[in-house]
């Protein structure tokens, strides 16, 4: 059986590692725990308003899908934010890390 080329082989190795499946539960949980509120929120909306009606329902749904697509967008700066974040820490470039953390927040 031929080997696998060294970097190849170094995924596989990666994820071997116990620890790399500890630090990767740490940060899935709490994301994973963020979209579940995020879903029972907008499922007790729905829950709410429909004793209301049929019309009311669907507007909860079309704000609910408004809402989606405001948390996509601050997924997108905040990823975006983070690259910055991580290359001007890495050239230890104080001002353009404060400029990008700035626009981040606002």
């Amino acid at each position: 059986m031929p080997s696998l080329p060294r970097p190849i082989q170094n995924i596989f190795d990666f994820y071997r590692d116990p620890e790399y499946f500890v630090n990767i539960r740490k940060l899935a949980l709490p994301i994973i725990a963020q979209q579940f509120m995020f879903s029972a929120l907008n499922m007790a909306g729905v829950v709410f308003v429909g004793q209301k009606g049929d019309t009311a329902v669907a507007a909860v749904g079309l704000a609910n899908q408004v809402a989606f697509l405001m948390s996509l967008v601050n997924f997108g700066i905040v990823s975006g934010a983070a690259m910055f974040t991580a290359q001007f820490w890495g050239r230890r470039d104080i001002p353009n890390l404060r400029r990008v953390l700035g626009l981040c927040l606002a």
